[in-house]
């Protein structure tokens, strides 16, 4: 079965998740439930497995602790353009 990491904010200056779902779509409907400003879908990649998927969704964690927030890495849209 595919999995996907994802990458999303909300609201125009809102901060990145970085999320690893088997339904994109599902995921993000509810996260939005949430949150009150619209949730925007920055990258999705695919992956064959799961297992895939995980890993490179666990090097957000390592990024995360790098940036000093355990859980969300700040939005820097340089880096995506």
């Amino acid at each position: 079965m595919t999995s996907y990491v994802y990458v999303i904010h909300a609201g125009d200056a809102g901060p990145f998740k970085i999320g690893v779902t088997d339904n994109v779509a599902a995921r993000c409907m509810a996260l939005q439930g949430a949150d009150a400003h619209p949730i925007q879908i920055d990258a999705v990649l695919p992956f064959d497995t799961r297992a895939q998927a995980n890993i490179i969704e666990s090097t957000r964690r390592f990024a995360s602790r790098a940036s000093g927030s355990p859980t969300r890495v700040e939005r820097d849209s340089s880096r995506w353009e």
